[in-house]
């Protein structure tokens, strides 16, 4: 065994599949050696009645994770692991796209319950060396069928919760004609859903340890791209809601750089980000990389480094 193993990991969410490779790293926890990212959107029928994937969905995640798996054993890891979020999750058939999973690539997927998926973004989060110093805070992780909300004080997490505001999601309940702006009644109903949702979890106004939020996610990454800054005030955020949410779905594209693959989810995004932000009392936004297959990465890693 090499004297610094690799481990892989394989995101599964609601709206894209992604691949980490990953070794202990000198000056920060994790080194990153490899990212890929497909989009692949198998989170479009979560909303059903029952939830389930279809046809399309499973066979697109199994291309996608068996392309992943490929790129992966270039970088000889010790293990690969395969993991799935909320779409996976709340599907009636998941059964199914496990077994497809395991008959291509040989490997089994570990469908993360929602305490497992906030808890390992929790252990992510605590291997970004540039928020190191942040011992009290909220972390908000927006996915497309979920967003988890992991709260620290002295550098502990002290609760995880995984609820069901992903953009996808929403998307799906309150925007049938995505191509058009947010409609005002349209964003209400979101933000009273989304506030309603954290009322139910026990979240309370104020209730973050912090005035400061560290957000991550693709909508996040979007955000942060978009202002080249790794850190913004929450009325900035505010302030491109309203740009995001009276934009037609071709000007979020043009003129707000948000891609193409994002653009039609972009507005319960931001909705749901700002409800929340705004209901836990924080004012400062951190953004980071650092979420659920980090976490998973370092588990790995430290399970490699016992065995050893």
């Amino acid at each position: 065994m090499s004297s610094n193993p690799k481990v892989a990991v394989i995101d599964i969410g609601s709206n894209s599949i992604k691949l980490i490779v990953a070794s202990h790293g000198v000056d920060a926890p994790l080194d990153i050696e490899h990212f890929s990212i497909l989009e692949t959107r198998i989170g479009e029928g979560i909303t059903g009645t029952p939830p389930r994937l279809d046809d399309i969905a499973i066979r697109k995640g199994t291309d996608a994770v068996q392309k992943l798996v490929i790129e992966a054993k270039n970088y000889s890891p010790v293990s690969i692991e395969i993991v799935a979020t909320s779409a996976v999750r709340d599907a009636i058939n998941r059964d199914i796209f496990i077994e497809s999973i395991k008959g291509v690539t040989g490997i089994s997927l570990r469908v993360l319950s929602g305490e497992e998926e906030a808890r390992f973004i929790g252990k992510g989060i605590q291997c970004d060396p540039r928020l190191s110093h942040l011992k009290n805070f909220t972390l908000l992780d927006l996915g497309g069928g979920s967003m988890e909300c992991v709260r620290f004080r002295a550098g502990e997490l002290v609760s995880a919760n995984s609820l069901q505001l992903g953009s996808v999601r929403l998307s799906n309940l309150f925007q049938l004609d995505r191509e058009k702006p947010l409609s005002p009644e349209k964003e209400t109903e979101i933000n009273t859903h989304v506030l309603k949702s954290l009322d139910e979890a026990g979240l309370t106004n104020s209730d973050s340890p912090s005035l400061e939020a560290i957000l991550t996610g693709g909508a996040c990454s979007v955000i942060q791209e978009y202002f080249d800054s790794t850190d913004l005030d929450s009325e900035t955020i505010l302030n491109y809601k309203a740009k995001v949410n009276q934009s037609t779905r071709l000007e979020r594209i043009e003129n707000l750089s948000i891609p193409s693959s994002r653009a039609d989810i972009f507005p319960a995004a931001m909705t749901t980000i700002v409800a929340t932000l705004n209901k836990l009392g924080c004012d400062k936004v951190h953004f980071s990389r650092y979420n659920l297959r980090y976490g998973i990465a370092q588990a790995a890693l430290d399970t490699v480094s016992f065995r050893t």
